[in-house]
């Protein structure tokens, strides 16, 4: 998909899955790329990493707040934590042309195409970091619908202009409390703390 993937992270998953049943059920050796319970290969830096679990994979965070302050035809995302201010957007339903939870196969783009969605983008970084682990999310949203999904992806722009996908998020908000139970909104009523 245009990634040349480091050397390391070129691995058979199929002949690893046939060498963790062999330790597990025969009793041998075990493989050597799984030394602990999350084992992941930091892309770019052609090296493995072991951790005893998810929140051990970083050691930091950053808290970004979305912003309606717009720069280049994109919404601002920065670390300043914002008023009152917000975003509308309007949803024409008889209008099947466009949609709002984009998805696409591809991990390197020259340009983003939000369809029918809102662009959020951070100034430029000073510096290099590592980014390990999930990312979450609490939007606040007030809506005249008793359900809606929620779609969110997140790229890095790297020095040539490109767009990397990193991951993304899709939700819908009567389950964002109890992924279990539905709970369906109340219209005009500001909904808080749907949590990515």
């Amino acid at each position: 998909m245009g990634y040349k993937i480091d050397s390391v992270a070129n691995v058979s998953m199929s002949e690893l899955a046939y060498d963790w049943l062999d330790y597990i059920l025969k009793g041998k050796q075990k493989p050597e790329i799984l030394q602990d319970k999350v084992n992941y290969e930091v892309m770019g830096a052609n090296e493995w990493r072991h951790r005893s679990n998810l929140d051990a994979m970083s050691n930091d965070s950053i808290t970004m707040y979305l912003s309606s302050e717009r720069s280049v035809g994109n919404y601002k995302l920065n670390n300043l934590e914002p008023g009152m201010d917000y975003v509308s957007q309007k949803i024409d339903f008889t209008d099947r042309t466009t949609e709002n939870n984009f998805y696409t196969p591809d991990i390197i783009f020259d340009s983003l195409d939000a369809g029918n969605g809102l662009i959020f983008k951070s100034g430029i970084f000073n510096q290099e970091f590592e980014i390990s682990g999930s990312f979450t999310g609490h939007l606040f949203a007030t809506i005249n619908k008793k359900d809606m999904d929620i779609s969110c992806a997140l790229y890095e722009q790297k020095a040539d202009g490109t767009y990397f996908f990193l991951t993304r998020y899709i939700g819908r908000a009567s389950y964002a409390k109890y992924n279990y139970e539905r709970q369906l909104l109340t219209p005009g009523r500001k909904r808080i703390n749907f949590i990515l």
